[in-house]
């Protein structure tokens, strides 16, 4: 059975995430929240440094050495490039995440949305905050251009807006940020899977209903518009690893991406339960050629996130 490492367990991947995929591997995780021990109890857990502590890759080598850990699985967005540096020149663990050069560009939003835009594959008014034309037409996004899920994400009526934004988050410099124009269409997360060779593996297409931070009611859905797009995607950025694809569908079936991920994203489980299970498949095909047709999720399976209340004393 091999040995996966996976980040971020105080995210909302589980515990279904675990419960999926624990009879196929051996899981460890690991968390800056230590309390997740309490949680948790049952789990292979291993409170860790912060991501941006000096500490943590070294943290996370000890772990991999220990235990024989055959794949990592970094589910933060922070962690992505330590990971990819910190094995590069190493067979194992695998690091299931893209190469190096498509991880920076889309870690990057403005960057990304140069890239996407000289590629043809789509095209979406970016501005940086501090550059910002001033036949500008409202109403906006202002987003940082690092950075996940909704931190530092604020709507914008007009430039008096932009400029008391910049007043009241003074721990962003205008050129951190970037202003998009409000798009009017259907939102879709897309989980794209190819393995390290860039066969395209998987298209799991959703209809998002409504999101906080990460997408909290989707439906599995296949359309052509946007599985022809994610192919592009593939073929011209050679992400070489799982991503995930923000977009917008307009109403005359045009797309604009407004972000990449470059991992597995939390709708991971979505697409598991609609019976693509994209971790067990980059492992079996990592190094190896996939020559099918790409797979595509059950349609019509519904996610819905809710509260779950935990209790525990802490030990003394």
């Amino acid at each position: 059975m091999k040995k996966l490492l996976i980040s971020g367990l105080g995210g909302s991947l589980f515990p279904y995430l675990d419960k999926a995929l624990n009879k196929q591997f051996s899981l460890f995780y690991i968390d800056s929240n230590p309390d997740l021990k309490n949680i948790y109890p049952g789990l292979k857990f291993f409170p860790a440094p912060p991501v941006r502590d000096p500490e943590y890759i070294p943290f996370v080598k000890k772990i991999v050495a220990d235990h024989g850990i055959d794949a990592y699985i970094p589910l933060i967005d922070e962690e992505i490039l330590l990971a990819i540096d910190a094995f590069e020149d190493q067979p194992f663990p695998i690091v299931a995440a893209p190469d190096r050069k498509f991880s920076q560009i889309c870690l990057d939003k403005w960057r990304l949305m140069s890239e996407l835009e000289k590629h043809g594959v789509s095209k979406l008014k970016t501005f940086p905050a501090s550059d910002l034309p001033a036949d500008f037409k409202f109403p906006a996004f202002i987003k940082p251009r690092t950075g996940r899920g909704s931190r530092g994400i604020s709507r914008l009526d007009s430039f008096e807006q932009l400029e008391a934004f910049l007043l009241l988050n003074p721990v962003y410099k205008p050129e951190e940020l970037i202003v998009q124009p409000f798009i009017e269409g259907q939102e879709y997360t897309v989980g794209v899977l190819t393995n390290n060779l860039n066969d395209l593996i998987c298209v799991c297409t959703k209809k998002v209903f409504s999101k906080k931070g990460i997408t909290m009611a989707a439906v599995t859905e296949n359309n052509d518009t946007i599985t022809a797009l994610c192919r592009d995607v593939v073929k011209k950025m050679q992400p070489k690893g799982p991503l995930n694809i923000q977009l917008f569908l307009l109403p005359d079936n045009r797309i604009r991406i407004f972000e990449i991920n470059p991992r597995f994203s939390t709708t991971t489980i979505l697409s598991l339960e609609a019976g693509v299970n994209k971790m067990a498949l980059y492992m079996d095909f990592f190094d190896r050629p996939f020559e099918a047709d790409p797979l595509y999720p059950k349609t019509g399976i519904h996610l819905y996130r809710r509260w779950d209340s935990v209790f525990y004393e802490q030990p003394d």
